[in-house]
């Protein structure tokens, strides 16, 4: 299965997420983001697909929600120490850690987060 979070920054915040089945060829909604946003990153662990900061319309957002597929819920987990948008994001290679790397908040921002 895969998962389609809207992110596009010129857009509406959405909190819609869609997963593609690949062996039925069809899309389906699943829980929706706690909170609807716009530019924000995605990355996926084993445990679940991370949303990362972005905008809601009207402040950039530090937080970061995890999507358990199990539970077909996305909980908060812990926040960013800088609100953004347009942040680049990576696992690390042991699949421990996010890193979260430079992004926008009224101006480029030039940050790196674990």
């Amino acid at each position: 299965m895969l998962n389609f979070i809207e992110n596009n920054f010129q857009s509406q915040p959405l909190n819609t997420v869609e997963r593609y089945d690949p062996e039925t060829q069809r899309w389906e909604d699943v829980a929706p983001l706690n909170v609807a946003r716009t530019g924000l990153s995605v990355v996926t662990l084993p445990d679940g697909i991370y949303a990362i900061g972005g905008y809601d319309g009207s402040k950039y957002l530090n937080t970061v929600e995890r999507y358990d597929d199990h539970e077909n819920a996305w909980v908060f987990v812990g926040s960013m120490n800088y609100a953004k948008c347009r942040t680049a994001a990576v696992v690390s290679s042991d699949l421990r850690y996010i890193y979260s790397f430079g992004g926008f908040n009224n101006g480029a921002m030039s940050t790196v987060e674990k």
